[in-house]
């Protein structure tokens, strides 16, 4: 539940000062960081051996143009060796600009195929989780998104100009006595 306090990133983002020398600038208390829809932890963090529990996904099928690209890529990178993968994926454009609508046809009816497979497979996947793995799942999908607008809010505060928190005292004291040690290597015990 959100508090009163919580805002939205466009709130927060009205209130920060464009300028990187403003007297003004809004900071995130830790109180409203937690509040924020957009920094609300969603429970447990999701680690790697909780996603090993999920049972491996159905793969969708390639769509048209990426399996004619799969059979006349090789082809190329044959033909044209040291030429950059940017260019050889335009090549692979021009070549399908100039294929024929039957080619075309086919690996469309290939791909609907496929696609009525894959389906059949996503629905026998889906009925054979659990309800622990569908809540699994779903709290991947959300701190998925959370993370996203995280990073986002993220540049565009660098972008804004945010002024970078003062160091602590120790690395104050660390920085100033850098230069005194010279060449003289960290040692790390």
């Amino acid at each position: 539940m959100l508090s009163r306090h919580a805002m939205s990133i466009s709130e927060l983002l009205s209130r920060i000062c464009v300028t990187a020398r403003c007297h003004n600038w809004f900071s995130l208390n830790r109180a409203q960081v937690a509040a924020s829809n957009v920094m609300q932890n969603v429970g447990l963090r999701i680690n790697a051996d909780m996603k090993d529990e999920l049972p491996p996904k159905p793969k969708k099928p390639l769509t048209p143009y990426f399996r004619f690209m799969a059979q006349v890529r090789p082809q190329l990178v044959k033909e044209y060796p040291n030429t950059r993968v940017t260019d050889i994926v335009k090549m692979v454009a021009e070549r399908w600009e100039k294929t024929s609508p039957e080619l075309r046809l086919n690996l469309a009816e290939e791909y609907k195929r496929d696609l009525l497979a894959y389906e059949a497979e996503r629905l026998k996947y889906e009925q054979q989780l659990s309800s622990d793995q569908k809540e699994l799942m779903k709290r991947i999908k959300q701190e998925a998104v959370i993370s996203k607008e995280k990073r986002k809010l993220k540049r565009k505060m660098r972008e804004l100009g945010k002024p970078k928190k003062p160091c602590s005292a120790f690395l104050a004291f660390f920085n100033a006595r850098l230069p005194s040690r010279g060449d003289v290597p960290f040692k790390v015990s």
